[in-house]
């Protein structure tokens, strides 16, 4: 009677398989401890800066909202919420807001805090990204918070990302997700778009959307701490 012998072959393949997505998913993390976060913040202010001119006649001529100016390069647009005023400076190069608060409750409508954001999704489209980010902030990643008195002093200062238990920042993440996409991101669009993941689950995440050659929009779930991915999944 023959002995029942199981073919090794299938689970050395599977193991095969494993082992290799494995180490692809480690190589995307090489090197991201080299990834600069540094950004170089444009903390003073001027003068004309302290203060909201609410009768300013773009500000009146364009009712709650206004545009100061518009380029290929920098969106300078203001917009009232509630109590506050903010004059958000949009510099699309560098994927960064800078959004100036004003309260208009308190006599001249001073200047409270300016904050700064980067900007996950390059791939808005044009003609309405000032909008999208303004009204969707989860679009964004509050970086730093500043804060003036009077005079235009700072007064203090808020690492929000930290402050909200993220260890990487946004270009480590890109960079993490852009090499584990590499083999299978479009070449006609290669933009990627990266924002903290919205959930109180712990450990922190980050969410990476690309598009792959096909045109099929794809999401990567990245585990805050040790920049592995860990789902992935088609999202049309």
């Amino acid at each position: 009677m023959k002995a029942n012998r199981k073919c090794p072959v299938l689970p050395l393949i599977l193991t095969g398989i494993v082992a290799v997505f494995s180490l692809y998913g480690c190589s995307a993390t090489r090197g991201v401890e080299k990834v600069s976060c540094h950004i170089d913040y444009d903390t003073v202010v001027t003068a004309e800066e302290l203060n909201m001119d609410v009768e300013n006649p773009i500000w009146t001529a364009r009712g709650p909202r206004g545009y100061l100016r518009d380029t290929e390069e920098v969106t300078d647009v203001i917009r009232d919420d509630v109590n506050l005023i903010c004059r958000y400076v949009f510099y699309w190069k560098k994927r960064l807001a800078k959004v100036n608060v004003y309260d208009w409750t308190e006599e001249g409508t001073p200047l409270k805090y300016i904050q700064f954001r980067y900007l996950g999704c390059p791939d808005l489209p044009v003609e309405s990204r000032a909008e999208e980010y303004m009204i969707y902030p989860v679009f964004s990643t509050k970086l730093r918070t500043y804060y003036y008195d009077k005079n235009g002093n700072i007064t203090g200062m808020t690492d929000d990302l930290h402050l909200a238990g993220f260890r990487l920042c946004p270009r480590q993440v890109l960079y993490i997700g852009d090499r584990y996409t590499r083999r299978c991101r479009s070449r006609k669009n290669p933009e990627s778009s990266v924002v903290p993941h919205q959930s109180p689950v712990e450990p922190k995440r980050w969410r990476y959307s690309f598009l792959d050659r096909k045109g099929s929009r794809w999401m990567l779930i990245i585990n805050d701490a040790t920049g592995k991915v860990i789902s992935k999944k088609k999202t049309y």
